[in-house]
């Protein structure tokens, strides 16, 4: 599997979009969340290697396009997390239709 390519730039968000995505059963086809990254975010990935960036963005997109992933409501807030290994992203879901990562950290650092 080749890896995602990185999201455009979107003004001063980084934007990705799909076409519909269709499950195993043949039921009701359905349009894939929108993820944004806005500039706290990619803050937070800037200094780590590409490859932990590149797994952190596939982990984002799969939630996007499947709702694959750890993914756990976070406590007395409107937000999720999604755990990639020893990493911590942290998002909203905008109207159903965007993921918008809001927070990228270590686990020790994310809460």
């Amino acid at each position: 599997m080749q890896p995602r390519p990185w999201p455009r730039l979107a003004g001063q968000i980084w934007v990705t979009r799909a076409g519909p995505d269709c499950d195993r059963w043949g039921e009701m086809a359905r349009t894939r969340l929108e993820v944004e990254w806005p500039k706290r975010p990619r803050r937070d990935m800037r200094n780590l290697p590409s490859a932990l960036n590149e797994r952190l963005i596939n982990a984002v997109e799969d939630f996007a396009e499947k709702g694959a992933g750890d993914v756990k409501r976070l406590e007395g807030q409107d937000a999720y997390r999604l755990r990639v290994g020893s990493w911590r992203i942290i998002f909203e879901i905008v109207n159903w239709r965007i993921v918008r990562v809001l927070r990228v950290h270590k686990r020790g650092d994310a809460y």
